[in-house]
């Protein structure tokens, strides 16, 4: 029952667009006064240079950079604008950061659907899906931007950062697939360079975004074969530029430091209570996990803390081996099964290679389901295909299985709605967010920290952050060691206030 057909290009853009907009914006309905959370504050709040009382262009200037103790870096500069304009225009209202987060996901959701267009138009899928491509392409978009898994994403007001370099990533898919199918050669030059464009200003929203060449050699290496001299000649020269640009992303971001990657990465490690080694252990169960919220994305395995027990060698916990041989066998099939299975290969390969950033040798956090906004783009595209293919079929052989076909796919979409509602309500405010981490986390410090100095410190309730901070300090979880430290001294400093807030602004994790 293919839909691709019955629609005139400029009306399928439209509905699409109608319907984007209608499903977003219902199920992110209630956040638009959700409160600050966790980072918002050292971010944002209390970050002086992004708060703008003038649009001059040193005012404006100030916001690209991130005060330290010797110097000023260059941080994230476009979301940080974009934090410094909302600034200017609302201060600590969180209602129009809310609007523009979500205006945000708005446009990466149709910027993935247009994608997604142009790839079913590539060699290796055009004849073969034709009919369906829309079709494929508007279902994909509408659970990926609905999923629940996405509320961290949007809600969590900081998480700008991942949601704009993710929309620019998009973007300059989108281009470079343009570029691809232009017969003119002044438009591919015109096509590549908004791609290039879109690569900066990505890597300026969030670093994680400097995987993108190898994005571009994965989309030719899975959808296209045969080309002409000229079309490889300028792949080759964009990729070259492209990895240019990281390697003299890389060499800033570590020259401003004055130290080498290596004495660099292990000073981090310092203050992490897991080694590299078993962080590379525990990451394979992490994007396991990742993936089995989702395809079983209920509220109650969704938190902003996971209780989730470091990997100490290959036995230990037991998922450990098993995880890391899924995950190779997966990227494993995605190499070996593009030609019989292209869509399959490219959304697994595509998932793992932008994972690569924040879940493997870098000291960060073990998990935060916000890295996840990227790496899911493609992700629905083979459960869509195999729901669009069946309804096709069995609309001329069995009505009553297509009609039951149609229902699931109105039920999985509006689950997914519901979903994300129910996952927002979550985030109304410090008390409702930390509550619903300390249920699903027991084992973590932080919500117990959180919950006192985020919403009970602030009330007035003295016995009641004492209370949690101890709960806090008898933990024993070896994951959560680092948040202990800082608040050894609370029970020195309780009653004064001053000093609670010290010790809270330095107690944050990053």
């Amino acid at each position: 029952m293919p839909i691709d057909n019955g629609l005139a290009p400029i009306k399928k853009t439209i509905s699409t667009l109608i319907i984007l907009i209608t499903l977003i914006f219902l199920s992110y309905s209630n956040t638009f006064q959700s409160s600050w959370h966790l980072d918002d504050y050292i971010n944002i709040v209390e970050r002086s240079e992004l708060h703008l009382n003038t649009l001059s262009l040193e005012s404006i200037k100030k916001t690209f950079f991130q005060k330290k103790t010797t110097h000023d870096r260059l941080y994230r500069p476009i979301p940080c604008l974009s934090f410094g304009l909302n600034w200017y225009t609302s201060q600590q209202a969180v209602l129009s950061y809310h609007l523009v987060n979500i205006s945000i996901h708005l446009l990466t959701a149709f910027t993935l659907f247009s994608v997604i267009r142009l790839l079913f138009k590539t060699p290796n899928l055009y004849l073969k899906y034709r009919s369906f491509g829309y079709s494929i392409a508007l279902l994909s978009s509408v659970i990926w931007a609905i999923h629940p898994i996405q509320t961290q994403a949007i809600t969590y007001i900081v998480q700008r950062m991942a949601s704009m370099a993710a929309l620019f990533y998009a973007v300059g898919l989108f281009f470079y697939l343009k570029g691809k199918f232009a017969t003119v050669f002044n438009k591919k030059i015109l096509f590549y360079t908004c791609c290039l464009l879109s690569y900066m200003l990505a890597i300026g929203s969030k670093e994680n975004a400097i995987v993108f060449p190898l994005s571009l050699l994965l989309v030719d290496f899975v959808f296209f074969r045969d080309e002409n001299l000229i079309s490889k000649k300028l792949l080759y020269f964009l990729i070259f530029v492209l990895l240019t640009i990281s390697f003299i992303t890389i060499i800033y971001f570590y020259g401003v430091r004055r130290t080498d990657p290596i004495t660099f990465l292990t000073k981090l490690y310092q203050i992490r209570p897991f080694s590299f080694f078993e962080r590379m252990l525990t990451e394979p169960r992490v994007l396991i996990f990742y993936l089995s919220q989702i395809f079983y994305p209920v509220g109650s395995r969704l938190s902003i803390a996971h209780d989730f027990e470091l990997s100490t060698s290959f036995l230990s916990p037991w998922t450990t081996l098993i995880s890391i041989i899924i995950v190779f066998s997966l990227i494993l099939f995605g190499v070996l099964g593009k030609k019989t299975y292209p869509i399959l290969s490219f959304s697994i390969l595509f998932y793992f290679l932008n994972h690569t950033i924040e879940s493997s040798i870098l000291p960060l956090e073990l998990i935060f389901e916000h890295r996840n906004y990227l790496p899911s783009f493609f992700l629905f595209i083979p459960i869509s295909l195999g729901l669009i293919k069946l309804l096709s079929r069995y609309n001329r052989s069995n009505k009553l299985i297509m009609y039951f076909l149609m229902v699931f796919g109105v039920v999985l979409v509006f689950s997914m709605g519901i979903g994300t509602y129910l996952r927002n309500d979550v985030w109304k405010d410090e008390k409702s967010l930390w509550n619903d981490a300390l249920m699903k986390a027991p084992s973590s410090a932080r919500p117990y920290i959180q919950l006192a100095y985020g919403h009970y410190s602030k009330i007035g309730d003295t016995k009641k952050t004492l209370e949690l901070n101890q709960k806090a300090i008898n933990l024993k979880m070896h994951s959560n060691t680092q948040m202990l430290k800082p608040w050894i001294l609370l029970e020195v400093f309780i009653t004064i206030p001053e000093n609670l807030i010290s010790l809270r602004k330095r107690g944050r994790m990053h």
